[in-house]
């Protein structure tokens, strides 16, 4: 079973740290005596902002109540830093529970006050804000917008504190993405900056995103080092927020490298403490977890019973990634519990919020906004390194001139000179190569668009095949159905249609990238030999021994692996005359997938049939560097033992 990424949770933690300009740790005495006597100027509205932010984590009434009065002075005073600060603070408040409109929409008004009163310091942040309210939304490319609009103005001003802000939002923003090595890369840049600028909350957070982005890639153990790490400064500092994350971070981890008993007590520890916080995305993460460990353990009826009143938070609250991994644990509860016909609705219930949650076009705009930036940034560092290489010819230029004039006569001078030309020209040389090395990225920037193209005209033929092709075929069924009187030639056609209508979802489910892990793999051959048994009125059971987990695979050993499992169940449905098939499937190092049947065996009168099927199935497994296994013991095993890619 897939298990969802923690990436709305991790940006919630970093969004917090940085968002709202946290300095805990205060006395909260000492202020309150502090402001009893400040006149109502900037500073105090500025003191009741500190104030507020000693209760944000514990207590958030009280940090919104102090927050609302600096808002009050600062709107009397007509202080716009005061109010933009007041924004950023409130908001960040509201987007932990889970209060996403309300939040867009004072960050909004908090980015055109700031470019109103050329605060430019609070403008870089307004508009972080503002795209990270958007990601939780799930509104993927206006994130991406107004990240990108900040990241120059940052980069300009130096500040470490907020790059590691942005680039921690958009390591969470590639890992919604799916592009999990852009999200580990922005990830390790946000830790190196928090690390730099020895600040703990920023630094708390950079390593929950570079632990999930580092999990994204199959890198488990390093994960959960950096886990640990934040959960440990969390405690250090007092933040909730920050050990809750970790846990749900450590949680994951430890599910990945099938270990329950470990990561059912991360979870069931992170629960009290996401209910504390009021923190929505946490909490729904947690229970997640927890539905999840009791269907390992095999408790089913109570695994059913905490999903549905899960999933009416999870949708009470618009957490959409998490309800729909909810929908797909439920469809396995349902099969586990014999209810074939409700597994089919979560199923497909889970599928069309799948297709919602991530698509092509948006995809293509992200990219097209990064693309963008960079070429920018690579067009200004060229026209600064061209301008000052041309600064630089000049110089030497002058100074070839004078020595020519002054050492005529002079010998001494003479050889001065020939040592300086010869240094001139070793500079061309180390120029000329500078400017090769920039063509050659310019290149390699051209290769990289290429190829991401080629990626997006793969996903547009898929989408053409779905939707143009498979249009078509479903047509000319229900065509063929409808003639007048059933004859061979019509029943030809609807099972030719039928037949090119599921090689052609084959072809789709093998081009896509979305379906590129071993439990998408497990998952979508259950469904399919589901279908083809049902279809020849023969009962099955279906049997996952261990959580298959989320490692990647290419699209050849995918194909090769489901097709030869198709094989073994069509040679069943043809040719044993069984009337019970079991599918065993295990992950101990290596795929192991049986197929066993109460038929009548693999020998016929004696004499041994092999034909293409057997071939063909022998012949995957070689390519994978697999085996394969017949043995006919009351009636007929196929067993498959393929190496899992590293």
């Amino acid at each position: 079973m897939k298990f969802a990424s923690l990436t709305g949770l991790m940006f919630l933690c970093l969004l917090l740290t940085a968002t709202a300009q946290m300095q805990v740790g205060l006395n909260k005495d000492s202020l309150k005596k502090v402001l009893s006597n400040q006149p109502d100027d900037s500073l105090k509205a500025r003191t009741l902002i500190t104030l507020g932010q000693q209760y944000e984590s514990s207590q958030p009434d009280s940090a919104v109540y102090y927050y609302q009065l600096s808002n009050q002075l600062s709107q009397q005073l007509h202080y716009p830093a005061g109010v933009v600060r007041y924004i950023a603070n409130y908001t960040a408040v509201l987007n932990v529970q889970g209060k996403f409109d309300e939040s867009l929409k004072l960050n909004l008004q908090a980015v055109e006050l700031s470019r109103k009163a050329g605060l430019k310091q609070q403008l870089v942040k307004s508009l972080m804000n503002t795209g990270a309210v958007y990601q939780y939304k799930e509104d993927y490319a206006s994130a991406a917008h107004y990240y990108l609009q900040a990241l120059p103005l940052l980069e300009a001003a130096g500040s470490t504190q907020n790059l590691s802000l942005a680039y921690g939002n958009l390591c969470g923003l590639y890992r919604n993405l799916k592009q999990s090595q852009k999200a580990l890369t922005y990830g390790r840049l946000s830790l190196k900056y928090a690390e730099s600028d020895h600040d703990l909350y920023a630094t708390a957070s950079a390593c929950i995103n570079v632990g999930n982005a580092l999990k994204d890639v199959g890198a488990i153990k390093e994960s959960i080092n950096y886990m640990t790490r934040a959960h440990d400064i969390g405690k250090k500092i007092n933040d909730e927020n920050s050990q809750e994350t970790a846990l749900i971070g450590l949680a994951d981890a430890y599910l990945q490298l099938n270990q329950p008993d470990r990561y059912i007590g991360y979870f069931r520890q992170a629960l009290p403490l996401a209910e504390a916080i009021e923190d929505v995305s946490g909490k729904a993460y947690a229970l997640n977890g927890i539905c999840l460990g009791l269907f390992w353990q095999k408790k089913y009826p109570d695994a059913e019973k905490l999903l549905n009143s899960s999933m009416l938070f999870v949708q009470r609250h618009d957490q959409k990634e998490v309800w729909n991994k909810m929908l797909l644990l439920m469809s396995d509860v349902q099969i586990a519990m014999g209810k074939a016909e409700n597994s089919r609705i979560y199923r497909s219930r889970y599928d069309s919020i799948s297709n919602i949650l991530l698509n092509a076009p948006l995809l293509k705009n992200i990219q097209e906004l990064e693309t963008k930036y960079g070429l920018e940034k690579k067009q200004r560092e060229i026209l600064q390194k061209n301008l000052l290489l041309e600064q630089k010819e000049r110089e030497t230029q002058r100074q070839r001139q004078w020595l020519i004039v002054t050492g005529a006569g002079m010998v001494f001078l003479a050889l001065l000179v020939l040592l300086i030309y010869r240094f001139y020209l070793q500079k061309q040389q180390l120029n000329t190569k500078a400017l090769q090395v920039l063509k050659a990225e310019q290149e390699s920037e051209r290769l990289k668009a290429v190829l991401e193209g080629e990626q997006q005209e793969r996903r547009r033929i898929s989408q053409e095949l779905h939707d143009d092709m498979g249009a078509g075929l479903t047509r000319m069924l229900f065509l063929s159905r409808t003639m007048g009187t059933p004859n061979e030639t019509s029943g030809k056609i609807a099972a030719t249609a039928e037949e090119l209508i599921g090689k052609m979802n084959e072809v789709i489910w093998t081009m896509s990238d979305e379906q590129d892990t071993l439990d998408s793999l497990v998952a979508y051959i259950r469904a399919t030999t589901a279908d083809m048994l049902e279809n020849a009125g023969i009962n099955y059971t279906f049997q996952v021994n261990e959580p298959m987990g989320t490692m990647p695979l290419n699209r050849e050993f995918r194909r090769n692996v489901y097709l030869a499992v198709k094989e073994a169940v069509h040679n069943v449905i043809k040719h044993a005359a069984a009337s019970h098939v079991q599918i065993i499937i295990s992950n101990n190092g290596k795929l192991e997938i049986l197929v066993q049947d109460n038929g009548k065996g693999f020998e016929n009168n004696g004499q041994r049939r092999v034909g293409n099927g057997m071939k063909n199935m022998q012949s995957r497994m070689e390519q994978l560097n697999g085996s394969m296994e017949v043995l006919c013991k009351e009636g007929t095993q196929v067993r498959f033992v393929v190496p899992l890619p590293v």
